[in-house]
């Protein structure tokens, strides 16, 4: 029989409100079943999703390499981070997207300060950075970023 450890129980006193955004209904669905009481998981197209409320941490687990502009996504999300807050992201550096992956963490490099950096690799590499917004993007700096990333 399966039981769980203690710890577990006691480490959800600490947990923070947690908002998960997919485009996906099923992913959603799953995620949301196993949700503590203060996880809320909203079904939305991250491109265009405006968060109502601020953010200490804003993740992207594994998704800026699917964007169309991910540098603007950056961007305009980093309007939802409370003060000091800071933004994580993991990317698979695979072999066919290399390129475009060495893309998108210089032109990101280009508006934040990477804070701390590392990789990791079991047959295959993913690099996680996490960063924080320089300063607030003007109308000019978002075009810069959307045309550099075409």
């Amino acid at each position: 029989m399966w039981r769980r450890h203690p710890a577990a129980k006691v480490s959800r006193l600490w947990l923070s409100p947690y908002v998960g955004v997919d485009i996906s209904a099923n992913a959603i669905a799953k995620a949301a079943a196993g949700a503590e009481r203060c996880t809320e998981f909203r079904r939305a197209d991250i491109e265009s999703f405006v968060p109502d409320q601020k953010f200490d941490t804003i993740i992207f687990n594994e998704v800026l390499s699917y964007f169309r502009d991910p540098v603007s996504v950056v961007g305009r999300l980093s309007d939802s981070l409370a003060p000091g807050g800071i933004m994580i992201a993991s990317m698979w550096m695979s072999s066919v997207g290399r390129r475009r992956s060495l893309q998108i963490w210089r032109l990101i490099g280009s508006i934040t300060d990477i804070i701390d950096s590392t990789t990791a690799a079991n047959r295959e590499v993913w690099t996680v950075k996490v960063f924080r917004p320089r300063s607030a993007f003007t109308e000019n700096q978002k075009r810069l970023t959307v045309s550099a990333a075409h």
